[in-house]
């Protein structure tokens, strides 16, 4: 079995799993989309840098963001990219919190940790 046959066969089972919950979406559908796309959502993630427990969680937020959202796809044949979209825009907003949590530093101990002028001489 080769790449190319592999790739045409998982490719064919997302876009069935992505039309039978576009179509009627329930619990059973959702789980079944859940496992065909957050192995390559987590993999999304890794490759941009993040550690397995950030990846895993940011794949279930975009998968919970889909989840409630899935019906304002407009063209269904889109999914996979808009899906993508949405896991961007995630990573996007984990690393923009994360510039905002800045550690703050005790000026006086750092000012006890430097050597004093009369040291230098």
């Amino acid at each position: 079995m080769n790449i190319e046959s592999v790739t045409r066969r998982n490719s064919a089972h997302e876009s069935t799993v992505t039309e039978k919950y576009l179509e009627s979406p329930s619990d059973e559908q959702f789980a079944d989309l859940f496992h065909a796309f957050t192995p390559q959502l987590v993999s999304f993630f890794r490759a941009r840098g993040c550690n397995v427990s950030v990846a895993e969680d940011l794949a279930q937020d975009v998968m919970l963001a889909v989840h409630l959202k899935a019906n304002q796809v407009r063209d269904r044949a889109l999914f996979r990219s808009w899906l993508f979209r949405v896991a961007r825009n995630a990573m996007c907003r984990h690393y923009g919190k994360q510039g905002r949590d800045l550690e703050t530093v005790d000026l006086h101990a750092v000012m006890d940790r430097l050597p004093s002028n009369a040291s230098r001489s």
